[in-house]
């Protein structure tokens, strides 16, 4: 399949330059201290697992690493992350020879991320020193090459109309409205993301719908209304958590996010930075991801940052990130649980479909004792958003997102869970339970000491919900008090 795709317009012999950095710039220049190596191959037999032996010979790496090639079109740098991407640089950006970036992580050359159990440079010295593939991978390649083969074969000949090829616009996604820009059929309107994709531009309006953010019903003013109010509550215990930075509470929830998010999809452009002080949408994905463990039942776990990156760089808006985070986490927060009874029912669900669509595979797996499927447990945890470049993983996101039940929303989503609010300088473990549905003593004097933890929680929904017609003058007062 590879020798068909690059069979045409590639010279037998091409020039590979590679700079070998620690510095990820967006363009390529060469600075004292940076290696540079220079090869020559033939594209037609150096897929990109090749390139990646070659250059770990080259350079003698026992780090993770990545490589990006310089397109002369746009003088931009391009991640190689698959054989399509190479090439494209092979056919495109070869003349007069292909130059390549190397950027070498060396923040993680100590120490791996908890769930990975070996570096790149490790798989890649491994193939070099000859141990074979395992027969497992081997079978799960030629099943991926069956379906793929397949695939080309039914549709070649078939030209697929151009509405059905290109992702939704906004004039089609008008579509699905009415005058009042009430959603006409929401079942529709998630078909054609299925089908199709949606513009990029869209994607902050229309993962909205495909998350389930809004009440059934609303028009497009009373949208905008939801969110400026749900942006504002946001805004509100945000602002709460960072005026008490020295609280142990915070200092902790802090230190633990900090170390995921440091390193969550740190080299792509958006998040791009060797600190959380130089990227502003760190900050931000810092930001939202405290605000939620300090406000929720589930603390914070690893994996929730990057069910959250994407979302927030769709949205380019903290507040809107957060909400959206909120309607996701609504229904995978059960994933985290300590538990383990939800994963443990995917994987046997998973099980089951497996048995069901290709009862051979399924049948070597267990003969291989690998039939629990354990190492499906990231794809099943993040909904395969570590899978695939960033790029195509938003895209998979939403139709994968779109292909769910619709929910009537009758209630307005949850921001922050009830019994676990945050309270400056009080412990989780001393954090009291109460319903909203707890009175305030009308006689009770409006100081700070005599407020309770209890009455104070009991308060926040309310505050929280800037909706003054339901707090009398008597709350207000004890709401000026909480600042």
């Amino acid at each position: 399949m590879m020798s068909h795709l690059i069979k045409y317009h590639i010279p037998e012999v091409i020039g590979i330059e590679v700079l070998k950095t620690d510095k990820y710039d967006n363009y390529l220049k060469t600075n004292n201290g940076e290696e540079v190596r220079r090869l020559s191959v033939n594209p037609k037999m150096t897929p990109l697992s090749v390139l990646y032996k070659l250059v770990v010979q080259a350079f003698n790496l026992n780090s993770d690493f990545t490589l990006s090639y310089l397109r002369r079109d746009t003088y931009e740098l391009c991640c190689i992350q698959c054989d399509l991407d190479l090439d494209y640089a092979y056919r495109h950006n070869s003349h007069p020879c292909l130059q390549i970036r190397l950027f070498v992580d060396k923040s993680n050359c100590n120490s791996l991320f908890d769930w990975d159990i070996i570096t790149t440079s490790d798989v890649v010295r491994t193939q070099c020193d000859g141990t074979s593939t395992t027969s497992t991978t081997v079978l799960l390649i030629n099943q991926v090459q069956k379906l793929m083969n397949r695939a080309l074969e039914k549709s070649k000949g078939k030209q697929m109309p151009e509405s059905v090829t290109r992702p939704l616009n906004d004039n089609e996604l008008r579509t699905f409205l009415d005058s009042e820009g009430k959603v006409k059929c929401i079942r529709d309107m998630r078909i054609a993301v299925y089908e199709r994709g949606v513009e990029p531009s869209l994607r902050k309006v229309v993962w909205k719908h495909l998350l389930n953010v809004y009440p059934y019903g609303l028009t497009a003013q009373q949208r905008i209304d939801f969110m400026k109010l749900k942006c504002e509550t946001y805004c509100q215990m945000r602002n709460l958590w960072q005026s008490n930075e020295k609280d142990p509470i915070v200092e902790q929830t802090l230190d633990m996010i900090k170390k995921d998010v440091m390193r969550t999809d740190r080299q792509h452009h958006f998040y791009y930075g060797n600190s959380d002080d130089d990227n502003d949408n760190v900050t931000a994905l810092l930001n939202l991801l405290t605000t939620y463990s300090l406000n929720h039942r589930e603390t914070y776990c690893q994996g929730m940052s990057d069910l959250a990156s994407p979302l927030l760089y769709a949205m380019k808006d903290e507040s809107h990130a957060y909400i959206c985070f909120c309607a996701l986490m609504s229904r995978l927060s059960s994933n985290f649980n300590a538990n383990g009874e939800v994963m443990s029912r995917k994987f046997a669900h998973l099980s089951q479909l497996l048995q069901y669509y290709d009862h051979d595979l399924y049948s070597y797996l267990r003969r291989q004792g690998a039939h629990e499927l354990l190492f499906c447990y990231r794809w099943l945890l993040l909904e395969l958003k570590r899978e695939f470049p960033f790029d195509d993983t938003l895209l998979m996101l939403e139709v994968l997102w779109s292909s769910m039940p619709c929910v009537d929303m009758k209630t307005s989503l949850h921001l922050f869970d009830d019994h676990f609010l945050y309270i400056p300088n009080k412990s989780f473990h001393l954090r009291p339970q109460f319903s909203q549905n707890i009175s305030i003593d009308p006689t009770l004097t409006p100081t700070k000491a005599s407020i309770s933890p209890l009455r104070t929680i009991k308060l926040m929904p309310q505050f929280m919900t800037n909706d003054s017609k339901h707090i009398d003058s008597s709350q207000k007062e004890l709401i000026d008090n909480l600042h």
